[in-house]
């Protein structure tokens, strides 16, 4: 199974809320491609990420782990 920031890294070309996440993750020199949910939450929480980007992980957390 892939890492997480890998899973979210696939939807970099979406036209979505997950997509526009992806974009900032793969900006985001400092993201480690595999990083799991627990290191990206806290790198996440760390860098003050707003209520509307928590949302999107936690369904992207959600959709991560159905795929397992």
């Amino acid at each position: 199974m892939s890492s997480f920031v890998r899973f979210v890294l696939t939807h970099r070309k979406d036209d979505s809320a997950w997509g526009d996440l992806a974009k900032d993750v793969a900006a985001d020199r400092q993201v480690v491609r595999t990083w799991n949910w627990t290191r990206f939450e806290a790198y996440m929480q760390s860098h003050g990420a707003s209520a509307n980007a928590w949302g999107v992980m936690e369904e992207m957390n959600e959709a991560y782990k159905r795929m397992k």
